[in-house]
């Protein structure tokens, strides 16, 4: 839930940058 939330909180960028973020 935690993760989806960071997702759509950070800004409209590739699925590279959020996912390294997420797995940060």
């Amino acid at each position: 839930m935690q993760q989806w939330s960071c997702v759509e909180v950070s800004p409209p960028l590739p699925p590279f940058q959020p996912s390294l973020f997420l797995f940060f």
